[in-house]
Order: C-alpha cells, then structure tokens, then sequence
C-alpha cells in the first residue's frame, strides 16, 4: 500500500504538492500560462492590425483632401480660361462660345466634386448659355439640368424650376418633345407645394408639348408618344390640387 502511495504521489504528486504549488500544481499552471501568452499574441496582432487601418485612413483622407485641392485649381483655371474666351478686347472682337462652353462644363463638375454647389450651378449655367448661342441645343439642355439638380438640392426650389424650363425648352429646340414634356414635370415638382399656380400650368404645358393640336387623344396617341408617365403625374397633381 505504502508502496502505490509512493507510485502516485511519483505519478500524480501528493494533495499537499497540489497545495503547495507541486508537480500537479505545476502541469495546471503551465497550461494557463500558455493560454495567456497566446491570448496576449492575438490582442497584439488585433493591436496592430488597427492601427494600420488607422494608418492607411489617414492616408485615404490626406490623399483625398490632396486631390480636392488639386481638383478646386483645376476648376478655377477652367473657368478663368472659359471667361477669357468669353470677353471682347481690342485685340479679340467676338466672344468665343464654342471654346468656352467645354471649359465651363467641366468647372461646373469639379466645382461639384468639391462640393462648391454654389460655383458649379453657376458654371453649368454659363455652359448652357454658350451651347445655345453655339445652337448645340441637346448639350445645352443637359448642361441646364446639371445645374437645376444642384440647385434643387440646395433648396433654391424657384432657381431649379427655371433651370429645368430651360432644359425642357432646349430640348424643345432639339426636336425631342418626350424630353421637354419630362423637364416640365421636374420643373412643375420643384413648385408644387410653393406655387400650385404655377406647377397646374406646367403640368398642363408638359402634356401640350407631347399631343400636337392635329393628334387625336386616345390609348394609341399616348403609346406611340411613349409619355405615359407624364400624363400620370399631371393627371395626379391636378387632381390632388382639385384643379
């Protein structure tokens, strides 16, 4: 007996080893000490790992405010160039649009990109001016809606609705009535809480522009016309207005 006492207090280490600290203790404090030091290694990588998301963030936002610069200089060199070309000198008797319509719609989307809303809806609308006066009538109703989009996300709700009648008024001068009634319903949208006047009537106007005064009304007229949709929304407005 005394003899497998010896055995496993050999084996296993006796209660009071396990109390003092003894073999038994030891084998149990060995494992703990390895489960801390690999818990300690994955807080280190988690550690570093962050701060090299950090690391890269910054950088992503140094980059950025970098090429926001860049791009507001670029902006301004634009127009500049695009106003030079606009002016009459002693030297240069007449304006030059057709250089400096380009000019004034690609500062319009540098302006936007650095959010200078103000600068780019008034870039996109010296270039619509000058597409009209190049007759380019399709680029100057796009370069009309570009700035009514911004203005319109401003607030500047009257200043959008004017944009977008120009644009639906180039589109007209282009031939494409389908796009001149859709810029009507924009322009309509941007007033009707302000101005219900206002939005009837270019509600009204937008389904004139589609429906010649020779066509006769009906499903066929409306499918060929492809302008379904502006007939809903005038139909809804007018009568939400009880117009």
């Amino acid at each position: 007996m005394s003899q497998l006492m010896e055995k496993k207090s050999e084996l296993f280490g006796s209660n009071d080893g396990r109390r003092d600290g003894g073999p038994g203790r030891a084998i149990r404090g060995g494992g703990i000490d390895k489960r801390n030091t690999e818990r300690d290694s994955v807080t280190a990588k988690r550690g570093r790992a962050a701060e090299a998301v950090r690391a890269s963030s910054n950088t992503t936002s140094k980059i950025s405010a970098a090429r926001k610069d860049q791009n507001m200089k670029d902006a301004m060199e634009l127009k500049k160039k695009a106003d030079e070309a606009m002016k009459k000198t002693w030297k240069k008797w007449n304006c030059d649009p057709f250089s400096a319509a380009p000019l004034y719609d690609r500062a319009g989307t540098l302006f936007r990109a650095c959010d200078e809303d103000e600068k780019g809806a008034e870039a996109f609308l010296d270039g619509a001016d000058c597409h009209l006066a190049n007759r380019n009538y399709v680029l100057a109703a796009k370069s009309y809606k570009e700035a009514a989009k911004i203005m319109a996300s401003q607030g500047k709700v009257f200043a959008a609705c004017d944009a977008f009648k120009s644009s639906a008024q180039a589109w007209m001068n282009a031939g494409e009535e389908g796009k001149a009634g859709e810029y009507l319903i924009q322009a309509a949208k941007q007033i009707e809480e302000e101005n219900e006047d206002n939005a009837a009537n270019l509600y009204v106007e937008a389904v004139c522009t589609l429906v010649p005064d020779e066509a006769a009304l009906g499903d066929d007229m409306i499918r060929v016309i492809g302008a379904r949709e502006v007939f809903d929304e005038a139909t809804r407005f007018l009568i939400q207005s009880e117009r």
